[in-house]
């Protein structure tokens, strides 16, 4: 279309022959071929041998670009009609250096800046400059003040609102936000996790025999509970003792289940199982006896 060819533009576009309109029959129903004329119809060759040319003033683009289609990330948001003036127009370079000479001229002046043209020189920054860009207009009889080719910032995402907190809304309780991704999943607020009664039941080291030797870590078993009727267990293994009780406590929230219970207070009957060498035996209670007895005492392992 003339952009990077100096080949007229009635040379470029020319009518389709007949073997073109058979190629093209192939490839579109008869009903796209009649829009694609209709619309080749429709278009100026003078609108586009105006408009299909290389720019060569001082803001002209260094690259070919689709002006058309707005990227919200380095185009400038587009302005309001009216806020610019029919007779506004870019700055050409005399305009553009006879700005810059004003400007220099008036920050050495404020900055008290003596000496040869050098030492004048560079007493300027380059945040005086930054401010001279972002303070200037880029046209005349009219224009938004600043030369930033940024948008302004992003919208945020209804869908994201909440889920990143600032510094201040950070809970004391949980400054580092361990407990973050257990609330997420689930549900529970801080104030029922830290309200959760959490023991260790099981703590000692293990040890795994790999091609590079013995690789010692330490296992942790864990239980929680609301006191309430919900009950979870959880099992964690790391090489750090911290890291390793962490994984349990957080497992144990994250597996409480509900568990019947009868007049809520005590289990329906009395329920035995064995797994391996571990027995387990849980007895219902009458009124006036506790009923959530310390689970170490229900559980009896052989050989211990």
């Amino acid at each position: 279309m003339g952009l990077v060819s100096k080949t007229p533009t009635s040379q470029l576009l020319k009518a389709y022959t007949e073997k073109d309109k058979q190629a093209l029959a192939q490839r579109y129903t008869p009903e796209q071929l009649r829009v694609i004329a209709a619309g080749e119809e429709a278009i100026d060759l003078e609108d586009i041998r105006g408009h299909g040319v290389i720019r060569n003033d001082p803001y002209g683009l260094k690259y070919l670009d689709d002006l058309s289609v707005i990227r919200p990330v380095i185009d400038s948001k587009p302005k309001v009609k009216g806020t610019i003036s029919p007779a506004a127009r870019w700055l050409d370079e005399e305009q553009r250096f006879d700005q810059v000479n004003q400007w220099m001229g008036k920050v050495l002046e404020s900055k008290e800046v003596h000496g040869t043209a050098e030492e004048r020189v560079a007493g300027i920054t380059r945040l005086d400059f930054r401010k001279f860009l972002n303070e200037s207009r880029a046209v005349t009889g009219g224009g938004q003040v600043g030369s930033d080719a940024l948008a302004p910032a992003l919208p945020k995402i209804p869908e994201l609102v909440g889920q990143f907190k600032k510094t201040t809304d950070i809970d004391p309780r949980d400054p580092t936000g361990r407990y973050d991704r257990i609330r997420k999943q689930t549900g529970m607020d801080l104030d029922d996790i830290l309200g959760l009664r959490i023991a260790q039941l099981v703590r000692h080291r293990v040890v795994n025999q790999t091609r590079l030797g013995k690789i010692s870590s330490q296992y942790v078993l864990t239980i929680a509970g609301n006191g309430n009727g919900m009950l979870g267990i959880g099992e964690g293994k790391a090489a750090e003792p911290e890291d390793a009780s962490n994984k349990a406590r957080m497992a144990a929230i994250r597996n409480m289940r509900p568990i019947p219970r009868y007049e809520d207070r005590t289990i329906f009957g009395d329920v035995e199982g064995k797994v391996s060498a571990v027995k387990v035996q849980l007895m219902a209670r009458p009124p006036g006896m506790t009923f959530l007895l310390p689970l170490c005492a229900l559980i009896s392992i052989a050989g211990c």
